[in-house]
């Protein structure tokens, strides 16, 4: 089996902490029996929009945007009007411009995992696909809830302690071609935690942003990291912990980590984001936050206009209630 490299830099000390702080970006989704709708971004309403968004662009490859043609067809129609193009920028007929020489809303621009990697540099690999379809495998078993006529045995284990377990006889992943997976997978540590650091080691990696490159590898398998996001949340509402996020995250890295050991001299890993070859992409995000900026701006004048008429509409003289016979008693104190 190939192993990686050596690691030219210790552990990051603030590891533990950059762990807690992609966790809590993941927002929870509630299971269809009591589905509750939730701001998929409630995890970054500590943010700026513009920040949040900027985020957004790293490490999910897109943002929450219209298109710029939408936004320009938006200001033709006075939605967004020259006023709040001026209260949003200070040089609005520059954004207008960026956005009428802009294809597309700016996207692919994410970290990389060692999936996104290999997928790039070996055309037809499907890598990110597999593992993205070997947790949510794994996840719809351990998470069942009598739907299915076989239940997972190791349903009461953690979801790490029960993936790592199954993991070490799974055949899958080396008939896909990841050589040497059920020997890799007996080899991390037992304690999620130490398998998230012992991964970081193996990939020898050193990304800009460590909260980052953790949440990337959470986004990747979104639907699954919301799920367990809603456990620990109920959880920690009635006082107990929940580190089924946690589990998740050590499962991802451990398929990426597996991928850098068999393919990593054969690829370039870095966590950065891609060189982009386009140019121009950092004045088009820019421009499509000034214009959803300016957007809500006009919303919020509109509606205030409607409110505060209105509040100031004379209402004509309520007509006296029946009483029905039934004197009403001052209730007493």
């Amino acid at each position: 089996m190939q192993t990686s490299s050596p690691v030219s830099s210790p552990l990051p000390v603030d590891l533990p902490s950059a762990i807690d702080r992609a966790l809590i970006r993941i927002p929870p989704l509630w299971p269809l029996k009591h589905f509750v709708a939730v701001n998929p971004f409630v995890g970054l309403a500590d943010r700026p929009f513009a920040d949040a968004c900027a985020l957004l662009v790293r490490t999910a490859g897109a943002a929450p945007f219209l298109s710029p043609a939408d936004y320009l067809a938006l200001h033709r129609d006075g939605a967004i009007s020259d006023a709040d193009l001026a209260e949003a920028a200070d040089h609005p007929a520059d954004v207008l411009r960026t956005l009428a020489s802009a294809p597309h809303v700016p996207t692919s621009a994410a970290l990389d995992t060692v999936a996104d990697r290999l997928d790039r540099q070996r055309p037809h690999a499907h890598w990110a696909v597999f593992v993205t379809e070997e947790i949510s495998k794994f996840c719809a078993t351990y998470f069942d809830e009598n739907q299915t006529t076989w239940r997972s045995p190791r349903h009461r284990a953690g979801l790490f302690a029960a993936w790592r377990e199954a993991a070490r006889h799974d055949l899958n992943p080396e008939a896909f071609g990841l050589r040497d997976f059920r020997a890799h997978v007996a080899q991390l540590p037992a304690d999620p935690t130490d398998c998230i650091a012992a991964c970081f080691i193996a990939l020898s990696a050193s990304p800009t942003d460590l909260t980052d490159f953790l949440h990337r590898q959470l986004l990747t398998i979104s639907g699954w990291a919301s799920y367990c996001q809603y456990l620990v949340r109920e959880d920690t509402m009635r006082g107990r912990a929940n580190s089924t996020l946690r589990d998740l995250l050590a499962i991802r890295l451990a398929y990426d980590t597996a991928l850098h050991r068999a393919f990593g001299g054969r690829i370039a890993f870095s966590p950065e984001p891609p060189v982009r070859s386009a140019t121009g992409e950092t004045a088009l995000l820019s421009a499509l936050i000034t214009c959803q900026t300016a957007y809500e701006l006009g919303y919020q004048r509109t509606l205030a206009r409607q409110l505060s008429a209105t509040a100031t509409t004379p209402t004509s003289a309520a007509a006296p209630r029946p009483s029905h016979g039934i004197p009403l008693k001052p209730a007493k104190v």
